[in-house]
């Protein structure tokens, strides 16, 4: 059942998920940055890892607001 429907979240919960999802999107967008600025030029692949680590977090947390029947956020980076 990969593709099943759960039961629909509560408002808080959809608010929560909202909170963390735009978290995530911001830490992909700062770090990203953060790669593309950095002085030390050494810290570029930790900033590049952190972005796709905080990637992963939010279409984790898109994973799950689809099961649930939620709207779909879109990000953008």
């Amino acid at each position: 059942m990969a593709n099943a429907v759960m039961k629909p979240l509560t408002s808080n919960e959809l608010v929560a998920l909202d909170t963390l999802l735009a978290s995530e999107a911001l830490l992909v967008r700062k770090y990203l940055d953060a790669a593309q600025n950095v002085q030390d030029l050494t810290l570029q692949p930790f900033c590049r890892d952190m972005a796709e680590r905080h990637r992963r977090n939010f279409d984790l947390l898109l994973l799950s607001l689809q099961q649930h029947g939620g709207v779909t956020p879109v990000l953008t980076s």
